[in-house]
């Protein structure tokens, strides 16, 4: 055994020093060509041809290509086609004239073509200021979104409106009605709204989103123009960490008398939550699964404790289910949340 050893390392050693190239099928040593011993050359613009790919000579020169250039020479898989030129999304968002590089090409995930004043990006998120710092061979700059919830051109436009000052019902009719809820703000409207401006540290729209909620919940959820109900606001606030409007929801919260018997398309309202039920009490047993899944742990926490504490009180005659969104709860849960820090 040690003496074939031996022979394969001097053969080895004997193909080294005669820098064997590739051996190619039909090479007239009657072996099918599998094994390879690759030699490489040290000009750094010259590699080894393709194995078996008769377009290829043993080398050849690299020349350089530009990436618009690498782009259309890329092979197209079967079943798709070339992505299409982004259309205009409406004569708000086309580009103004002599504009240049003080705009951005913004395309959303639904390849909708918004133009942008820069300083409003990079005022107003610090990750798209990072990234509109980067050097840039367009003018203007182009910026391509992909995930279609978040970065859909109509979830674009509400927020480039509403950080330039509109409120969110008037930004609202800046882009088409859906098929059921019309202009309506909707719970999904806020929650992608929210889960955009986490995901590109936007502050100053955290902060509109919150006054907006606050707004709403003093209301008593009544805005005509805004679909969202005390669990979806909730929650929201659960998401984004404002902790003084997720107890003043709770605070504010009051069961209806008798269960809403409208017709169920009236009763109908968006929600990535789920549906917490008009005449039932703001407790964890009657949240749905949903909306478990999108409350962060301390918030859950501190909701259930608050809700055993006033669920033992009724049993005893202390408390009465219809007072459950009292101040009273509205402290159990702030107490539990101030001691949970470690959550």
């Amino acid at each position: 055994m040690h003496r074939e050893l031996l022979d394969v390392l001097r053969k080895l050693r004997w193909c080294k020093a005669q820098k064997v190239g590739p051996r190619l099928p039909g090479s007239g040593d009657g072996r099918r060509g599998n094994c390879v011993v690759t030699t490489f050359h040290p000009a750094p613009t010259r590699t080894r041809g393709k194995l078996g790919d008769p377009s290829t000579s043993d080398s050849h020169t690299i020349t350089p290509t530009s990436a618009s250039a690498q782009i259309k020479t890329m092979t197209i898989p079967n079943g798709s086609s070339p992505k299409e030129e982004p259309t205009l999304y409406g004569e708000r968002w086309k580009s103004k004239e002599g504009a240049g590089p003080s705009e951005v090409r913004l395309i959303s995930a639904d390849n909708r073509l918004l133009f942008v004043p820069k300083h409003l990006l990079q005022s107003h998120s610090t990750v798209l200021c990072d990234m509109l710092e980067l050097p840039s061979t367009e003018s203007p700059p182009t910026i391509t979104l992909s995930d279609p919830d978040l970065e859909s051109a109509a979830q674009l436009t509400l927020f480039l409106l509403v950080v330039q000052g509109q409120k969110f019902d008037v930004a609202r009719y800046a882009f088409p009605p859906g098929p059921y809820d019309g202009y309506t703000v909707t719970a999904y409207h806020i929650f992608y709204f929210l889960q955009f401006a986490k995901k590109y540290d936007c502050p100053t729209a955290l902060r509109l989103l919150e006054s907006f909620l606050y707004y709403l919940t003093r209301e008593a959820f009544t805005l005509p123009t805004c679909s969202a109900r005390p669990l979806d606001v909730f929650v929201l606030a659960a998401q984004a960490d404002f902790f003084k409007l997720a107890s003043l929801v709770i605070q504010e919260y009051q069961p209806s008398l008798a269960p809403d018997n409208k017709p169920h398309s009236l009763l109908h309202r968006p929600s990535p939550f789920g549906t917490l039920p008009t005449h039932l009490p703001f407790t964890l047993d009657h949240i749905p699964a949903e909306a478990w899944k999108q409350i962060p742990l301390r918030y859950l926490f501190a909701l259930q404790r608050s809700t055993a504490v006033l669920d033992g009180e009724t049993e005893k005659g202390k408390t009465s289910a219809n007072k459950l969104g009292s101040s009273n709860q509205m402290l159990r849960f702030r107490e539990y949340y101030n001691s949970s820090k470690h959550l």
